[in-house]
């Protein structure tokens, strides 16, 4: 009976229907640092999660969530995807260098406003 753990802390306390849908995206990153620490091993190396992952000893899942937040803020890109070396499957290598980005045609929108 000691380790019998309560209720509430298996399932999360639903006030509203709103704020259970809320989500959280920073969850999965369990020290602010290592967003840092992904970032600088992309600014030194181009590689995949699993090589970011392996080179820093944080773990694969949460390296996912930063490579998908520094993406959205626009700090590094995929630049090519080809076979892994560890898995020999396709799979992105990232880059924070900007000069290795693909750069194209910036596409011109044209709205039509008259009508």
């Amino acid at each position: 009976m000691r380790n019998k753990k309560r209720l509430d802390q298996y399932q999360p306390i639903k006030e509203d229907a709103d704020h259970s849908a809320i989500k959280d995206l920073t969850a999965k990153i369990d020290k602010p640092k290592q967003i840092s620490i992904i970032l600088e091993y992309f600014r030194n190396n181009i590689g995949t999660s699993l090589d970011a992952a392996i080179a820093t000893h944080i773990l694969r899942n949460s390296v996912t969530w930063i490579i998908c937040q520094l993406e959205d803020l626009g700090m590094i890109q995929a630049i090519n995807r080809k076979p892994d070396q560890h898995t020999h499957r396709k799979a992105k290598h990232y880059s924070a260098n900007r000069e290795l980005w693909h750069h194209g045609q910036p596409q011109q929108l044209q709205f039509n406003f008259d009508e």
